[in-house]
């Protein structure tokens, strides 16, 4: 039997979209995990959105210790700053520049770890926190140069009919492209688990 299509897609993916066949360009993003690795995963993420923080509360914490730090997994993160979300694309940018001293990943964590304080002061906050340089992480916010591959990431997310956040790709990767499944809105850890140990799986 086939389910009635909702009209409209929830905003922040609250509400489990089905799985379908994608291909997203992950050339230059910023990841973790070995670059070999058989298996990658891509998340689309909003800092701001609260089903994007479960998410990180939740699951991938999970997905590192069990795949990514034990040279299984590449996780890869592009950015989806939802319009309605007036402080996800600075946060997003805060990221970025924090990258600039190596910190991309603590500002990630810390961003999902404030608890939605995302205004300026908090950002500074987090900042000085993991021991960023101010001066240049200050002039670097205000730069825009980070600004056009937000805007790919959101084009990308959309090509892909990724409307919500999160939404994750979980597949295999050719030449800077991964090749996976679409699975979108908050899930469990175990939804990620039984994608990846088949990827795993496979020859």
């Amino acid at each position: 039997a086939s389910s009635p299509v909702p009209s409209q897609v929830p905003s922040d993916a609250a509400v489990p979209q089905p799985s379908a066949a994608v291909q997203i360009p992950i050339d230059g993003r910023p990841y973790f995990g070995p670059e070999n690795a058989s298996v990658v995963m891509v998340e689309f993420t909003d800092y701001q959105c609260p089903f994007c923080r479960k998410f990180y509360l939740k699951a991938y914490k999970k997905l590192k210790k069990q795949y990514v730090d034990t040279g299984k997994l590449r996780f890869v993160l592009r950015d989806l700053p939802l319009g309605f979300h007036q402080h996800a694309k600075p946060a997003a940018i805060s990221a970025h520049c924090a990258g600039e001293q190596d910190k991309f990943w603590e500002m990630h964590d810390a961003l999902f770890d404030g608890g939605g304080k995302l205004n300026k002061d908090d950002i500074l906050g987090y900042a000085k926190k993991i021991g960023l340089e101010n001066v240049s992480f200050k002039s670097c916010l205000t730069s825009g140069r980070y600004n056009e591959g937000i805007k790919q990431d959101v084009t990308d997310a959309r090509n892909a009919s990724i409307t919500g956040t999160p939404g994750f790709v979980v597949g295999r990767t050719t030449d800077n492209f991964v090749n996976g499944t679409l699975i979108s809105g908050t899930r469990p850890f175990s939804t990620f688990k039984k994608e990846i140990d088949k990827l795993l799986l496979q020859k």
